[in-house]
């Protein structure tokens, strides 16, 4: 092989060693992250493929550092527009009868910094201000 082709193979390997360095420092620095969150706050969920469903969870214990044991809440609808879509916010403290059992999540750090966990294989709840405000698709809108 030429020179070049051997230059160009050595900043190949380097720039691979240097990305798998990178990898393994945010590794790192994931299990070094402390979850602050505590009973009481609340996570929101927004999934949805041709239309955005919400769902909010509420901590109701904290086991270890890193779990929590979370319930899924009721959502309030704070208004509707005129294509039947919702502004909705969370009901803290009032608990979905449709899912009633309790969930062991872990805690870890969010794409945007704050607190996650997994829901399930295609979203993940993030934590999120009792108060907040989220658009939710309308029942008959979507699918």
């Amino acid at each position: 092989p030429s020179n070049e082709k051997l230059e160009e193979s050595l900043k190949g390997y380097k720039s691979r060693a240097d990305a798998r360095e990178t990898w393994k420092e945010e590794k790192k620095a994931e299990k070094s992250f402390i979850p602050m969150s505590k009973v009481g706050d609340v996570f929101c969920d927004s999934w949805g493929y041709d239309q955005t469903n919400i769902d909010y969870y509420e901590i109701i214990e904290r086991p270890t550092t890193h779990y929590a044991i979370v319930k899924r809440i009721e959502s309030r609808i704070i208004e509707t527009n005129s294509c039947g879509d919702y502004v909705v916010s969370p009901s803290k403290g009032c608990y979905s009868e449709r899912y009633p059992k309790d969930i062991r999540v872990k805690l870890k750090k969010g794409y945007n910094g704050d607190e996650s966990f997994r829901v399930n294989s295609f979203s993940n709840a993030s934590a999120c201000d009792e108060n907040e405000r989220n658009y939710e698709t309308g029942s008959y809108n979507g699918h």
